[in-house]
């Protein structure tokens, strides 16, 4: 079973930027009427930390699988 990053749910990670090995930025774009703004608060929209964890984790799988592919991770030998 694959994972599309591009055929996510949401689709709201838009661009990650690696500044050297150990972190990565993530850009992502949440539109004024986002669902995820209903009830959060009106007048003073605050996106919720599970949408925030929802985007970290989005990035921290799209930088894996960019390294993946370009074979700077391997998949340990089943010994």
């Amino acid at each position: 079973m694959g994972y599309n990053l591009l055929e996510s749910q949401w689709g709201l990670l838009k661009e990650i930027k690696v500044s050297n090995h150990n972190n990565i930025e993530a850009l992502a774009d949440v539109p004024a009427d986002s669902p995820w703004f209903s009830g959060h608060f009106p007048g003073e929209p605050i996106l919720p930390g599970i949408a925030l964890i929802y985007i970290a984790e989005q990035a921290i799988i799209q930088h894996a699988l960019a390294k993946r592919r370009a074979g700077f991770v391997t998949r340990p030998e089943k010994g």
